[in-house]
């Protein structure tokens, strides 16, 4: 690796992506965006929510949320449609499982 210049790293990612190595590619690119969209594909929930806290895009906090409630992770889902804002989510998200208060949450939430 101490070969390849570091401006090729990208475009080396890419090609792996490409080749059916999204793991290589994941530990290889530069790209914050590449490396979010690999760690969702990867299903790398704990990295991506990493991610979107450096970057703070509601739409990555969306998507985070949506794959963590797939896998089970509530509390983490959770935290991630509070984060983008996504009133419709987290109301979805609260009436299936329930939880009065945080209808309640969301519903001061929307009013302001």
């Amino acid at each position: 690796m101490k070969d390849i210049p570091d401006s090729q790293f990208g475009k080396l990612a890419k090609f792996l992506e490409v080749n059916n190595q999204p793991q290589m590619a994941f530990e290889m690119t530069p790209d914050v965006d590449h490396k979010f969209d690999l760690a969702l594909q990867l299903n790398r929930v704990d990295d991506a929510f990493t991610i979107a806290e450096k970057s703070e895009s509601n739409e990555k906090w969306r998507q985070v949320g949506d794959i963590a409630l797939a896998r089970g992770q509530f509390s983490m889902a959770e935290k991630c449609y509070e984060k983008s804002n996504d009133f419709n989510s987290m109301l979805l998200f609260y009436s299936a499982y329930g939880d009065q208060a945080g209808i309640e949450k969301v519903a001061a939430g929307a009013e302001s």
